[in-house]
């Protein structure tokens, strides 16, 4: 394997099903996201990163609320204060110039744990740089040869829940996972 094609061994496989991909052009539109030996694609290839463009992978979350036409009709006024609540997980993806963003309602554990491969991946191309993935939410296990302590995770955790990125109920996982 060359230096610095970390992808060559990727086995491909699908990220998301039915995603969002919030592009110029491609508003509104669903499709799948998949990582292949080329790189990620959507929608089989109308959108393609290629690996060695890719400089930063973040995931996160954020939970709005919206009021539905369906809420409306049944409420009328009253769907106002009778908001639906929603929570995306994005990942970003970017290059020197572009961020590509790609939103869905999967769980923010199950994203990360679909792009698990990925960001051990990537991370351990950069051991001996400074780490260039960031990752808004609950890490994956770091890279060999670097062991943050458990205190460090936890005060990570915390912060998280504090910035409402974490539920109490997946901090408490969390926390259980680095103490267990």
């Amino acid at each position: 394997m060359a230096s610095g094609e970390w992808w060559a061994e990727l086995h491909p496989y699908r990220i998301l099903i039915g995603c969002h991909f919030s592009g110029a052009r491609n508003k509104n539109e669903l499709g799948d996201l998949h990582a292949t030996r080329e790189g990620i694609q959507y929608k089989r290839a109308k959108v393609l990163i290629p690996w060695r463009a890719i400089q930063d992978i973040e995931i996160s979350t954020q939970a709005t609320k919206r009021v539905t036409a369906g809420r409306v009709i049944a409420l009328g006024v009253f769907a106002l204060a009778a908001k639906k609540g929603e929570t995306y997980t994005y990942i970003h993806i970017s290059d020197s110039n572009t961020v590509w963003s790609f939103a869905d309602t999967t769980s923010q554990a199950k994203v990360l744990a679909a792009m698990k491969p990925i960001l051990d991946a990537f991370n351990s191309r950069v051991t001996s740089a400074p780490l260039a993935a960031t990752i808004s939410g609950p890490t994956p296990t770091p890279a060999a040869g670097s062991s943050p302590s458990v205190a460090d995770e936890l005060a990570k955790l915390a912060k998280l829940r504090a910035e409402g990125v974490l539920t109490d109920e997946e901090f408490a996982a969390q926390k259980a996972k680095l103490l267990g």
